[in-house]
């Protein structure tokens, strides 16, 4: 089995820093994970200080399936900074013993077996949370410090050993209980509230079958999986139709990265406009624009609350997230003749975002309401005395950008 080790580090607790891939056929190649390890097998990664380092499943030892041969003694000692590379960190450490030590090859053939028993679900989960991170369609769920991922990633842990007949249970799975001791709930309790497409569904199914295909997991055992997985729509999507919000119907995040790139191009094409911009930091003006229309517009993304996620979402970090005091952020802001930013530069810009959204093919109706919710905007982004030429603009439409 190939393994994909992304190494997940947390930093205040919630949040997350991704890094590399790299495969190994050489089991040896990834046992000596070193204090910034976090390989599978655990290693030397499994100190009492490996959080830094710590891998979701392994080398830090407290990683949520951490005890394995290697590594196990430095699950226990490694408490919280052990659990190092998961949004929440902390209570990892207890999970490292989530799934006990097993000798694989004397358990009875199935699909836990076949899988690589915990340790080799663990590179599997490690691998998924990784390739879900990275998604724009789906990951505005998770890139928010408002995620508990030391949970996630010791239930997902949970999940699959139970789903693959593995020695632990899972709520939903086979038993009544709707929460675990820690604290994994049953699918419809995990999700209710989510607002959850069916397209993000089967975009996080895709995540999970590519998954399997790039730990070469047999073709039998995908079929299984898709087989079992899919009936947990009912319990997990609250919108069908996949038009339940206007995030929905924009095309979700991945749509909203494209329209903010297209903005962006048309507003450094402006020269009135680009003048605002010099100084700007022009990815993290992205990720923000992103984020902001994102929650505005009734998706997943918690404006104001990033998480460390390198080039997924450059530009931000835990320590340094999205201003949300648009007052703050633009009323400092000069043009070139060292003029304020005035109704008609927020006009401006906002008829480049209609025809970006109209080039997008957006509804007219969506446009309006999208044109509506900046609208509310325009007075805290325009000096003071322009605040009054902000009355314009107001959710009937394109023409009502006419000052």
């Amino acid at each position: 089995m190939k393994r994909c080790n992304f190494v997940l580090t947390a930093m205040l607790g919630t949040s997350l820093s991704l890094f590399g891939c790299h495969k190994s056929s050489d089991p040896a190649a990834t046992t000596d994970g070193g204090p910034t390890g976090g390989t599978p097998t655990g290693g030397a990664g499994g100190a009492p200080v490996g959080g830094e380092g710590g891998g979701v499943v392994g080398g830090a030892g407290g990683a949520p399936v951490g005890g394995t041969p290697a590594g196990g003694a430095g699950g226990e000692v490694g408490g919280a900074g052990g659990a190092g590379g998961i949004p929440a960190g902390g209570a990892g450490g207890a999970g490292g013993n989530m799934v006990p030590v097993e000798d694989c090859a004397a358990q009875p053939d199935g699909t836990y077996k076949t899988l690589g028993c915990s340790v080799g679900i663990a590179v599997a989960v490690d691998n998924f949370v990784a390739r879900v991170l990275a998604d724009n369609r789906i990951n505005g769920y998770f890139l928010n410090q408002n995620v508990q991922g030391g949970r996630l990633v010791t239930c997902l842990n949970k999940f699959v050993t139970a789903f693959a007949n593995g020695p632990v249970t899972y709520p939903g799975l086979g038993n009544m209980e709707a929460i675990d001791a820690d604290g994994c709930r049953d699918m419809t309790t995990a999700h209710a509230g989510m607002k959850i497409s069916q397209q993000d569904f089967n975009d996080l199914v895709g995540d999970l079958v590519a998954t399997f295909i790039e730990l070469e997991v047999p073709q039998a055992i995908i079929d299984v999986a898709g087989a079992g997985i899919g009936p947990l729509a009912v319990q997990m999507v609250e919108d069908a139709t996949n038009n339940g919000t206007l995030y929905q119907r924009l095309g979700g995040k991945e749509s909203i990265v494209a329209v903010i790139d297209g903005l962006v191009d048309a507003i450094v094409a402006d020269a009135k406009l680009v003048t605002f911009f010099t100084v700007a930091d022009v990815p993290r003006v992205k990720t923000c624009l992103v984020r902001q229309v994102c929650a505005v517009a009734g998706g997943p993304c918690a404006f104001g609350s990033e998480v460390d996620a390198g080039d997924i979402e450059p530009g931000v970090s835990a320590m340094n997230v999205c201003l949300t005091n648009m007052r703050e952020v633009h009323k400092p802001l000069l043009d070139a003749a060292g003029g304020p930013i005035t109704a008609a530069d927020f006009f401006a810009l906002a008829g480049h975002l209609v025809d970006v959204l109209v080039g997008f093919g957006v509804a007219e109706a969506d446009i309006d309401t999208t044109l509506g919710a900046i609208a509310a905007t325009c007075p805290d982004i325009v000096s003071d005395a322009e605040e009054v030429n902000c009355a314009p603009m107001t959710p009937a439409g394109p023409a009502s950008m006419m000052p």
